[in-house]
């Protein structure tokens, strides 16, 4: 009797629904804390994020895109460099590098080692801490002032100051249309000087041939201020002294063919 008793029970416990199976639930409770702990393990590799990946791994990379890791990438080739270190302080020459580029009106002499490093649709930046590298940043930095992208320029190429805030306010008063008046639109640049050069400043001399033949010179204040040249305005604002005319090339440095 209590054999027949002992499968009957049996036989009820399998007719049970098998969420009520003692066996299923053993299992169950098994499998859920295999899977608990598998969970704990994957949150805390992952620091927090159950998605995979930290904040490290998942937060953008922006250092390609900040100045002051001083990465900088050449629109032309896409390569990423650093804006070069002061090699000296002897005269300004000619780089061996030398190509011109057109801004603009003008066509503008640049070097991969001297100078603008940087060239984005915005502005052309990160020169050599050098004479030569003044020398190409008195060229560049005028020459972007006719464009839409004037003010965001006027801000961090040019030194702050009242120089710099009358420049903001004359410029703002004409169109880009009729802003011009770069040296490098009355002409072609021919030639530079420099009159005066400290590592920490320089005074630039253009030398530019106008249409019709004749030499006019004009000079540009440099200033070496949080880590690249900048353009010391005047104090009415303009970018350059006055135009004079001179009577050749004698006492400037003549740029290449180009």
């Amino acid at each position: 009797m209590k054999k027949a008793g002992h499968q009957s029970q049996s036989g009820e416990h399998w007719r049970q629904p098998f969420w009520r199976q003692k066996g299923w639930i053993g299992a169950a409770v098994f499998l859920l804390l295999v899977c608990v702990t598998a969970l704990m393990n994957m949150i805390s590799e992952t620091g927090g994020d159950p998605g995979g990946g930290s904040a490290a791994d998942t937060a953008p990379d922006r250092r390609a895109s900040t100045a002051e890791d001083g990465d900088t990438e050449d629109d032309a080739t896409g390569t990423t460099r650093s804006c070069p270190a002061r090699r000296g302080d002897g005269p300004a020459a000619v780089p061996a590098d030398v190509a011109w580029r057109q801004l603009g009106g003008a066509f503008l002499p640049t070097s991969r080692t001297s100078g603008p490093l940087r060239r984005t649709s915005t502005a052309w930046t990160c020169f050599e801490r050098s004479a030569t590298g003044a020398v190409l940043a008195a060229h560049v930095i005028p020459s972007q002032m006719g464009g839409p992208h004037w003010r965001d320029i006027a801000r961090t190429q040019l030194v702050p100051g009242s120089g710099r805030r009358q420049f903001i306010a004359a410029r703002a008063a004409v169109t880009d249309a009729d802003a011009g008046g770069a040296p490098g639109e009355l002409g072609t640049y021919d030639g530079f000087n420099v009159l005066d050069y400290a590592p920490g400043r320089a005074t630039v001399q253009l030398l530019v041939r106008r249409p019709d033949g004749a030499y006019v010179a004009t000079s540009v204040a440099m200033s070496w201020n949080d880590g690249d040249w900048k353009l010391v305005p005047q104090s009415d604002g303009s970018l350059t002294s006055t135009f004079v005319a001179v009577s050749g090339t004698t006492g400037f440095v003549l740029w290449e063919d180009r």
